[in-house]
């Protein structure tokens, strides 16, 4: 794979501004990727390519190809790179270490400007970014928020040009991209490979403003897996002047949602839900999906009064709603695992039963969830975003999924 041509259109649609860029795969497929950035922040932007080369180098990883660009790029993250393509195919069974291609720049040392050096944290109002604000709010000057392309490029400049400016008294800095939309396996990849790289790929576009960025870490000590955000791998993003750090990893989901308990602010805005806006009604979440029951779980358990976390309805908010919820993947079982722990302990046995009875009634998902999960890492370019298999479980099972 190798990156043909890039693009900056200053004026784009009234105050923003896009970068795009195009690659081409051995086979002559073509791919484009894009970032919409507001021209407030327009001299942050990088004038480098250090960006397309981490989408690149993914995007050609996914395709099992060799990169190449002709913009030089700092030698620090392309060996940076070649380390993460390692991990992945020490990670992932059909993962190959491919050779990156590109000239290197020999530069050395920081930033001088201090107006350069500005911190950022990944901030997406879920339960592990809110966290991470909270106990790194010293350390943070700006809240990174990326806007996905889900329908069209109209759509994503709407929502940026509605994004709020400020939350928790810090700035947020959108940027909308079509990471998910630009080719299909790289969405299909996106929860245990590429969803790190592409925030990543963000900053580095913002490097001009930024010195360091903090990822908010999804899982804990003891019990992570390959991810697409790993302790391991965030680091590996890194270039002399832009460095990546993995917070929260020492804290359960549970403890993290223990600790926002006590602050009304950072509950009020509390953002978890994987529904499209489109879905969630008038409410932030929609209050029904599996990652706003398990989240309404734990605030119920750590006391968390119905008033106090507006951002979700509670008028439906039952034992019996949460119990209808199934797992489907390995990494989903800790966190319900861990709220059964808590449920025991302060004798909740109406919550008790509920979590019982989706981990009873989810392991029969395992075994063909697993081999899905195989599947689509092993061959990407054959089951992307085919439904085929999900049904072929719920039918082998003779059960229907009715909360996913």
């Amino acid at each position: 794979m190798r990156l043909v041509r890039t693009e900056i259109e200053r004026e784009y649609r009234g105050p923003f501004e896009r970068h795009q860029a195009w690659f081409q795969s051995r086979n002559g497929r073509e791919l484009r990727f894009l970032f919409v950035v507001p021209h407030a922040y327009r001299h942050w932007l990088s004038d480098r390519a250090d960006h397309w080369l981490v989408l690149g180098a993914t995007s050609a990883a996914i395709f099992g190809e060799s990169y190449s660009q002709d913009i030089p790029a700092p030698r620090v993250l392309k060996r940076n790179l070649d380390c993460l393509i390692r991990q992945w195919a020490e990670w992932y069974p059909g993962a190959r270490c491919i050779e990156i291609d590109v000239p290197v720049l020999d530069e050395t040392g920081g930033k001088d400007d201090a107006s350069a050096s500005h911190r950022g944290l990944f901030y997406t109002g879920g339960v592990d970014s809110t966290f991470t604000l909270s106990s790194e709010d010293e350390r943070t000057d700006i809240l990174i928020k990326a806007i996905f392309d889900w329908d069209d490029e109209t759509h994503l400049v709407d929502q940026l040009a509605n994004e709020p400016k400020f939350a928790h008294g810090k700035p947020v800095l959108p940027v909308g991209t079509n990471v998910l939309r630009a080719f299909p396996e790289f969405a299909d990849a996106w929860a245990y490979r590429t969803h790190g790289p592409a925030l990543g790929s963000i900053a580095h576009l913002l490097s001009g403003g930024l010195e360091h960025v903090t990822f908010s870490s999804s899982q804990t000590y003891g019990k992570l897996i390959p991810w697409g955000s790993h302790p391991l791998t965030d680091p590996l993003l890194s270039s002399h002047e832009l460095q990546f750090h993995h917070f929260g990893t020492q804290f359960s989901r549970l403890e993290k949602i223990q600790h926002l308990a006590g602050d009304p602010a950072l509950l009020a805005g509390l953002d978890v839900c994987g529904q499209e806006p489109g879905v969630k009604g008038r409410r932030v979440n929609c209050s029904r999906c599996k990652k706003c029951l398990r989240t309404m779980m734990a605030l119920d358990l750590s006391g968390v009064a119905p008033e106090d976390a507006p951002s979700f309805d509670w008028s439906q908010y039952s034992a019996r709603a949460i119990a209808r919820i199934r797992l489907h993947n390995p990494n989903e079982f800790p966190v319900f695992h861990e709220l059964l722990e808590d449920a025991l302990a302060n004798d909740r046995q109406e919550s008790v039963e509920a979590l019982r009875t989706i981990l009873r009634k989810s392991y029969v998902y395992r075994p063909l969830g697993a081999f899905e999960t195989f599947l689509r890492r092993r061959f990407p370019s054959q089951v992307v975003n085919r439904p085929i298999l999900k049904s072929a479980k719920h039918r082998f099972f003779h059960v229907r999924e009715r909360w996913t």
